[in-house]
């Protein structure tokens, strides 16, 4: 009887002090659910946390998260896990009350934003974060706490990106090939192009496309003001990244909204594997909203 050959697949996390777990994989590949529960169980973290963190493939600029169906090479580079949770609510009452070492990968995931500049502590903020950052308890909740309160702690952040396509809206003119910066936060898309700082509520966003190479998506974004639609091209080597975000933060919104959900005449497939090129926003509305309002008074707001 041969024996399965079993190898061993580096899995990165954002822990300074052990910045690899290896998973042992039977074979050539396996698929990303298993390899995930696998890193998980290595860090000691709780099957029930597993919703929310994902196997990523890319570290700091991840550039997709993979499905649990996603088969996984055992010679990819750059496999990592890290936190998948955009609710700071969530992330208190069902991580941090309950599973120590998911509650320890939060915290390496917030010491990484502040080093990689995600998220932006004021000079005190900094002071107080280090005064809590003490080597005596493995897990400080009071850096975590405080940085959840800092902007961006719940947004994913795109730096590489250019607008694919020439791109107009309101007094905005912005060419093909315009470098951008895209936060995709809960509330919607800010956009940081050419000195100027553009928004778009989720609810304004009619429609998202994903191109067949997975290079770019496109946006398409309602003004109520001019009760027309404009197209928004985003390229980037993240875009699958961006898709995985979008559709998480349209999920929340269901949830927080009591939103419908989504139908299949509100996906558009193709190829023989059926693959989902296209989704109309379940959550798209017309009418203007509060949060569209106040978003207007500090950016550029598109959906105004």
């Amino acid at each position: 009887m041969e024996t399965e050959m079993h190898t061993k697949l580096s899995v990165a996390t954002l822990d300074e002090q052990s910045p690899h777990v290896k998973v042992s994989v039977p074979g050539e590949s396996a698929s990303a659910e298993v390899l995930l529960k696998k890193a998980a169980a290595q860090l000691g973290i709780k099957s029930r946390s597993l919703k929310y963190i994902g196997l990523f493939d890319g570290v700091e600029n991840p550039t997709r998260k993979y499905k649990d169906v996603d088969i996984v090479d055992i010679n990819a580079k750059d496999v990592s896990i890290q936190k998948w949770c955009f609710d700071v609510q969530v992330e208190k009452r069902e991580i941090m009350k309950h599973d120590e070492a998911a509650m320890k990968l939060v915290f390496q995931q917030a010491k990484a934003d502040i080093k990689n500049g995600k998220l932006k502590p004021t000079e005190e903020q900094k002071s107080k974060l280090e005064e809590n950052c003490d080597p005596e308890f493995s897990v400080p909740m009071q850096y975590i706490y405080l940085c959840q309160t800092l902007e961006d702690y719940t947004s994913a952040i795109i730096k590489n990106c250019t607008i694919h396509k020439d791109f107009r809206a309101k007094a905005i003119a912005v060419p093909s090939g315009t470098p951008a910066v895209v936060a995709a936060t809960r509330q919607g898309l800010r956009v940081h192009v050419a000195n100027t700082t553009c928004f778009v509520s989720w609810r304004k966003v009619k429609s998202w496309t994903r191109a067949v190479d997975d290079l770019y998506i496109m946006y398409e974004i309602y003004s109520v003001s001019n009760n027309n639609f404009t197209q928004l091209h985003i390229k980037s080597k993240q875009a699958p990244y961006l898709l995985a975000v979008t559709l998480e933060m349209i999920r929340i919104l269901q949830e927080e909204l009591d939103g419908p959900p989504f139908q299949t005449s509100d996906v558009q497939m193709e190829g023989e594997a059926n693959v989902i090129v296209a989704w109309n926003n379940v959550m798209f509305t017309t009418k203007p909203t509060a949060l569209e309002g106040q978003i207007a008074e500090r950016y550029t707001d598109l959906s105004a």
